[in-house]
């Protein structure tokens, strides 16, 4: 089993990500976390191209980092509410953006009504 392991983590996919998750958690101390995954994937993409690793394992994982964003893309846009906040259990207010609830008629932030969002 510890030789299972040890292959899975030899593998060029998981070497970035991993690179990535350490670049994250180091930038999200200076940055917002969107900002930090930008700057975390596109400094691992810069790394990993100086350090002269494997080309087609960074197109593999830019792939899979695109195809998620566009699932989660094609998610909002067909289902018009934003998927983090709706598998948490709450809603956007469309006046102040914080996320309420999602049975609250009326946002407890800024008092305006919630009916139909």
């Amino acid at each position: 089993m510890e030789r299972e392991v040890l292959k899975i983590l030899n593998e060029p996919l998981v070497i970035f990500f991993i690179w990535m998750a350490v670049l994250y958690l180091i930038a999200t101390v200076f940055l917002t976390k969107r900002f930090a995954f930008w700057v975390s994937s596109l400094l691992t993409t810069y790394l990993w191209l100086k350090m002269g690793m494997d080309e087609k394992a960074l197109l593999f994982a830019w792939g899979v980092i695109f195809l998620i964003l566009f699932v989660v893309y094609v998610a909002s846009v067909l289902f018009h509410i934003p998927p983090f906040t709706f598998f948490t259990g709450k809603k956007l207010c469309k006046v102040c953006y914080m996320a309420v609830p999602r049975k609250a008629k009326i946002c407890p932030y800024c008092h305006s009504e919630l009916n139909g969002s």
